[in-house]
């Protein structure tokens, strides 16, 4: 099943993004299928508010940790919006002088991407 997506609202780069469903066994593809059309109306305005967020960020960036407190999102809704912004290239990676992907520190102490608006 595809989707056609936009970035933001009013923004004119489409691109198909993929419904995902999780359900693995026969008995929970229903429920998985329901729960991603349930969210169909909530990802522009979620995709909107994460790349406005990274926006904002400026050359800083922002981690997905840092996203998700911020926009106060579960990561199972942040880290698609962020993926789907990357796929259409509205995002990229933050890297150094050296061309390194820079990572910072999450609130549980791991390393993380840091992303900023292309």
């Amino acid at each position: 099943m595809t989707r056609r997506g936009r970035a933001d609202s009013g923004a004119a780069a489409e691109a198909d993004f993929p419904l995902f469903v999780s359900g693995i066994e026969p008995a929970t593809r229903d429920t998985s299928a329901a729960a991603a059309l349930s969210v169909e109306d909530a990802k522009e305005t979620q995709r909107a508010e994460v790349f406005a967020a990274i926006r904002a960020a400026g050359a800083e960036g922002a981690t997905d940790d840092e996203l998700q407190a911020r926009l106060l999102l579960d990561g199972s809704s942040e880290r698609p919006r962020r993926w789907e912004l990357w796929k259409l290239r509205r995002i990229t990676m933050r890297r150094d002088d050296r061309g390194e992907v820079v990572k910072r520190p999450t609130r549980t102490n791991r390393r993380a991407v840091v992303w900023v608006a292309a």
